[in-house]
C-alpha cells in the first residue's frame, strides 16, 4: 500500500501552496507560504529547491524536513523510487499535485555529479496539455507555471504522489482535470459525480454540443436547441 507524506493534507493543499507562491512571485515579492520562504524565486536552476519548499510548506510548515529531498532532481527521484510513495504510470493517470521528474537536463549537480535532471508539480490541465509549476532556466523564467512540452514528456522518468487526492478531486474546482463527457471536456464545476453517474449542468452540456439554452419566463420551461434556431426568436 502506498504511503503519504502527510495523510492530513491533500493534493489540493499542495496546489494551494504552489498558487500562493506563484501569486506572490507575480506581485514582485519573495514568496513566503506557511513559514517557508521561496528565497530564490527569481533565480534559475532551482527546480528541486522549489519543489522541496512547496512540499515542506504543505506537509511540515518548515524547511529541511522532507527526508527524501536531495541535492538535485535526479538524486531526489532516485530516493523517491525506493520510498514507498505511490508511483504514477504516466501523465494519463496523473492528477494535480503529482511530482514529475525528468532527465537529462544537460547540467551536472555540483554535489553528486549526476545530471541534475528537472522536476516540477503538476498544476492543471489546459485543453489536454499539463501545466507544471516549476523553476526553469528556459527563457529566464525562474519560478513559473508552464506547459509541459512534448520533448519534456519524453524525458519523464518518474511521477510520484506524495499526498492523497482530495475528495471528489475529479469533479470539483481548483485546477483538477477537466471531465471528459462524450468527447467534450467540461469544467469540473459543471459536473457532479453521484452513484456512478455524471450529472452535467444544462448550459455546460448545451454549450459543449454547440447549442443554446433559453428559459421561458412565463412557464419556467427550459429549452435547448441549435444556436441558429434561436436567431430572431
Amino acid at each position: 500500500m502506498a504511503k503519504y507524506i502527510n495523510g492530513n493534507k491533500t493534493n489540493r493543499d499542495l496546489i494551494a501552496v504552489c498558487e500562493e507562491a506563484w501569486e506572490q512571485r507575480l506581485a514582485g515579492k519573495i514568496p513566503v507560504v506557511n513559514g517557508v520562504t521561496f528565497e530564490n524565486a527569481t533565480k534559475l536552476g532551482r527546480c528541486q529547491q522549489h519543489v522541496r519548499e512547496a512540499v515542506e510548506a504543505t506537509a511540515y510548515g518548515r524547511e529541511w524536513a522532507w527526508p527524501e529531498a536531495s541535492c538535485c532532481a535526479t538524486a531526489t527521484h532516485q530516493k523517491l523510487a525506493k520510498s514507498g510513495y505511490q508511483i504514477i504510470k504516466d501523465l494519463t493517470s496523473a492528477q494535480s499535485g503529482d511530482l514529475v521528474y525528468m532527465t537529462p537536463c544537460g547540467s551536472r549537480c555540483g554535489t553528486c555529479g549526476q545530471d541534475a535532471g528537472h522536476t516540477g508539480i503538476l498544476h492543471r490541465l489546459r485543453d489536454e496539455s499539463w501545466m507544471m509549476w516549476q523553476n526553469t532556466s528556459a527563457g529566464g523564467a525562474g519560478l513559473c507555471v508552464r506547459e509541459i512540452s512534448s520533448s519534456e514528456v519524453k524525458r519523464i522518468v518518474g511521477i510520484y504522489r506524495l499526498f492523497p487526492l482530495a475528495a471528489n478531486t475529479m469533479t470539483t474546482p481548483g485546477g483538477e482535470r477537466p471531465i471528459n463527457w462524450h468527447g467534450h471536456y467540461l469544467h469540473p464545476e459543471d459536473v457532479i459525480f453521484h452513484d456512478g453517474a455524471h450529472y452535467v449542468a444544462v448550459r455546460a452540456a448545451a454549450k459543449a454540443e454547440g447549442s443554446m439554452v433559453k428559459v421561458d419566463p412565463k412557464t419556467g420551461k427550459v429549452f435547448v436547441g441549435p444556436a441558429s434556431w434561436w436567431d430572431g426568436k
